[in-house]
């Protein structure tokens, strides 16, 4: 009897030993492996292969530093510690070069004037405590630095597009940032006006500057990697349209964003003659020169009469959705954008070895009207508003040597490398106007031009919509039944066949005793 415990206390000391071994081993291989199984069609809970692969090229130590307020709203008690889980990823595929540290400034008044002077400040929340409802100043920020550079995340709400806000500072601290220039005369637009939003968001990773072509001898620098055109006047002049093509022919990357029309104060239509229309046909793309009306798939226009605004359907404001845009990389991603007053256009070079992609069209119900009485042109189908063409491109003004200035030689034909992107509307990223999906079409693009397509993917990931199926009002009239009467006859059923079988076992019971 003895020997009998003995063996079995050894026994369960043995298999205490054994779970022991087993929680340390695991906790050991945790320290040197990470897995993560994560269900969600596209895999909204998991690192990207692009981040993966940029956090793996980091040669140094990059930091990365949370500025939270310890007390927070209900509704954001679970971000920091999401945030922590976040950034211990980061640092596992970083080889450990990606340093994280949370702290909360409260007092330290130092610290605040320095979040200042980066953009970082405290914001305004709504606490409930002691069942009253209160407003505090506290901290949802992010810093991302790298030797002397530092890039701030100015607020945090949610960790949906947390990865394309770390990653993309991340890439912009450790890489020499792209140039891209703007276009600042002869444009309607401006990069401190109805720009400044979009404008501030390309900031975040490119260097964006004004491009004066207004002087007889312009030229685009050199330095720029893509140059954006947007809204040019009736004024653009000669000179301004040879310094863009040979900016192109050089292997530049140029996005014309160009208005066939205009709204005027009195919403009078009024034409816009670029002059860009014959240059864009040298490069095979032709544009229709009118605007499009889109009465299946359209945004609403948001009007103000005296002191009053409201939004009116406005089928020239084609809204393209899934479905519409293209399976390029720069729109895939894409679930809407709005365009509005928008041209359409059309592929025309037939032979080229160039590459032409439609990015956007409008439904199958789009149909162009052409000024000046603005009747319909052709038939409804998809209209392109937006094509990219990529390849080799033969100049506008091959037969212009006099247009060269002092020192220069005339392209006639680029390199192989040379990108237009044409959108007919450059209204669309006016603050007024950014609907969603405008900027982010906006940044893919630029993106694109510069870097190429690492960070579209990371930048919106899209989400399964999963509605429910609609069904016929006698299937839903049959559920309703079955809910109202067949759950409960169900529950009677059971009961009673559980009280036939207990009375049985217990007379089967009785009888055996």
């Amino acid at each position: 009897m003895e020997r009998s415990k003995t063996t079995k206390r050894v026994s369960n000391a043995a298999y205490v030993a054994i779970i022991v071994a087993i929680v340390l081993v695991a906790n050991l291989l945790g320290r040197n492996f990470f897995g993560r199984l994560d269900l969600t069609d596209n895999k909204l809970y998991s690192i990207s292969p692009v981040t993966r692969e940029i956090l793996g090229e980091l040669d140094d130590v990059v930091m990365v530093k949370a500025y939270f307020s310890e007390k927070l709203p209900v509704q954001l008690s679970r971000l920091s510690s999401e945030i922590d889980d976040m950034l211990e990823e980061y640092s596992i595929y970083s080889g450990g070069n990606i340093h994280y540290e949370r702290i909360d400034p409260a007092d330290d008044e130092d610290l605040k004037q320095k979040l200042a002077q980066l953009g970082v400040r405290p914001v305004t929340m709504t606490i409930i405590e002691k069942d009253e409802r209160q407003q505090i100043n506290g901290y949802l920020a992010m810093t991302v630095s790298y030797g002397e550079k530092v890039e701030p995340v100015p607020v945090v709400q949610n960790t949906e597009d947390l990865e394309y806000e770390l990653t993309s500072r991340i890439y912009r601290v450790t890489h020499e940032p792209a140039g891209v220039g703007f276009m600042s005369s002869q444009t309607r637009h401006d990069l401190q006006g109805d720009y400044a939003t979009v404008a501030n968001e390309i900031r975040k990773i490119h260097d964006i500057q004004p491009v004066d072509l207004s002087a007889d001898n312009a030229r685009v620098p050199d330095n720029l990697k893509a140059l954006i055109v947007a809204g040019p006047t009736d004024s653009l002049s000669e000179r301004a349209r040879f310094a863009i093509d040979q900016f192109l022919m050089r292997g530049g990357k140029v996005m014309f964003l160009l208005d066939n029309l205009i709204i005027g104060p009195n919403r009078q239509p009024m034409l816009v003659n670029h002059g860009l229309g014959g240059q864009l046909q040298s490069y095979g793309i032709r544009l229709m020169g009118g605007i499009v009306r889109d009465n299946k798939s359209h945004s609403p226009e948001r009007v103000q009469q005296g002191l009053f605004s409201f939004n009116q359907p406005n089928p020239f404001f084609p809204r393209v959705v899934s479905g519409q845009f293209g399976e390029h990389p720069l729109v895939r991603r894409l679930d809407q954008m709005t365009l509005p007053w928008c041209d359409a256009m059309e592929r025309t070079a037939r032979d080229s070895s160039s590459e032409y992609t439609v990015l956007a069209s409008s439904s199958d119900e789009g149909e162009v009207l052409v000024p000046p009485q603005f009747q319909v042109s052709g038939f409804k189908n998809a209209k392109a508003l937006a094509m990219l063409a990529t390849g080799s491109f033969q100049s506008h003004f091959q037969a212009r040597p006099d247009l060269v200035a002092d020192g220069d030689s005339l392209l006639k034909y680029s390199t192989d490398d040379a990108e237009i992107i044409v959108v007919g509307s450059s209204t669309f990223l006016e603050s007024k106007y950014l609907y969603q999906g405008n900027i982010e079409f906006m940044l893919n693009a630029v993106d694109y031009m510069t870097i190429g397509d690492r960070l579209i993917s990371i930048r919106s990931r899209p989400t399964t919509d999963r509605p429910l199926k609609t069904i016929s009002p006698e299937a839903k009239n049959f559920l309703r039944v079955v809910n109202i009467i067949g759950i409960p006859i169900f529950v009677i059923i059971f009961g009673a066949m559980r009280f036939y079988l207990r009375r049985r076992d217990k007379a089967i019971r009785s009888r055996v005793l």
